[in-house]
């Protein structure tokens, strides 16, 4: 499938949605790993020999865990529809494509970050970010689509 390009204008008119989503993916991913805790904590003190309620309440936080991977996954769905890659659900990481000199980098956002201010190579991920006028500075349409 044939990844959707932005241009960081077509990013930032984007990104109040995108924020929103990812909001709610970091909101909803810290409570599946605080309720995947829960459930580990309970089922090691049940461990030689579980009681009843321990079975009825580890059956009652499987479902929720169910529910709750079901609903993250519905919100990288939202992100996919909208050409956005989530990398992170903790920090809310994602990664938008752009052209940049005939090859694709990414656009790089973080959910503490006001605006887009970076951009990396694909196989560079977020150790390799650099500063998005490194790519604005030398190409005039700053990102040669239209």
């Amino acid at each position: 499938m044939k990844p959707k390009l932005f241009t960081l204008e077509k990013a930032h008119r984007a990104l109040p949605l995108v924020r929103r989503i990812v909001a709610d993916i970091r909101g909803r991913y810290g409570e599946l790993i605080d309720r995947k805790r829960a459930l580990v904590e309970i089922a090691q003190r049940q461990h030689s020999a579980p009681s009843d309620d321990a079975v009825r309440e580890i059956h009652a936080l499987r479902l929720e865990l169910q529910g709750m991977v079901q609903e993250v996954n519905e919100y990288i769905q939202e992100l996919h529809a909208l050409g956005v890659e989530l990398k992170d659900p903790q920090t809310g990481l994602v990664d938008f494509y752009y052209r940049h000199q005939d090859r694709l980098i990414y656009l790089c956002w973080r959910y503490d970050e006001e605006t887009i201010g970076y951009w990396h190579e694909l196989d560079a991920g977020f150790a390799g970010r650099k500063p998005i006028s490194e790519i604005q500075s030398d190409t005039p349409s700053h990102s040669g689509q239209k």
